[in-house]
């Protein structure tokens, strides 16, 4: 089965557009943009691909990178291994292909969006890792996705949800 985690945002909304999938898999995870479990849900049923969110209950919440609130640069954001839960909750789902939208600029900042990370982390769920936009800059994704349709307010982004301006996800989208 062919997995996509769709988180809501832009990258993930191109993969959605771009790429044939069985489900669209998103996770709650206590995030503080959480209106990008309703952007994730529009994004598929538009698509009509079958979405499903699982819940990730942490008996003690997490205070690291943006779930602490620490969102200004990508480096502060990170939740480490956030990534590597998703590709390990899509195996558990029954996946035997998960796709995630991590592109060229994601690297530097977000250990678990390179592909040896995840290339590694799907050999020991069983499951092949896909990468479709890894080669792709946030201004060819922004390009690619006015071409499919995809307005900017059918996504959610923003590390807060509301379009700040101010965080890290915001500067690489240009937000102002």
């Amino acid at each position: 089965m062919k997995v996509l985690l769709l988180s809501g945002g832009l990258d993930s909304a191109v993969a959605l557009l771009s790429y044939r999938f069985d489900l669209a898999l998103s996770v709650d995870y206590g995030q503080p943009h959480r209106s990008e479990l309703d952007a994730a849900r529009r994004l598929a049923d538009r698509s009509g691909v079958p979405h499903e969110v699982l819940t990730v209950v942490f008996p003690v919440a997490p205070s690291c990178g943006l779930l602490g609130g620490n969102d200004l640069t990508a480096a502060e954001s990170v939740v480490p291994g956030r990534n590597v839960l998703f590709v390990a909750l899509a195996a558990m789902r029954g996946a035997t292909e998960v796709t995630l939208g991590c592109n060229a600029d994601d690297q530097a900042a977000y250990p678990d969006c390179r592909p040896e990370v995840l290339g590694t982390v799907g050999r020991a769920c069983g499951v092949s890792v896909s990468l479709p936009l890894l080669s792709m800059t946030k201004v060819e994704i922004v390009e690619r996705a006015e071409n499919l349709g995809i307005d900017s307010g059918d996504t959610v982004s923003c590390y807060r949800g509301t379009n700040c301006g101010e965080c890290a996800a915001c500067k690489l989208r240009g937000v102002e």
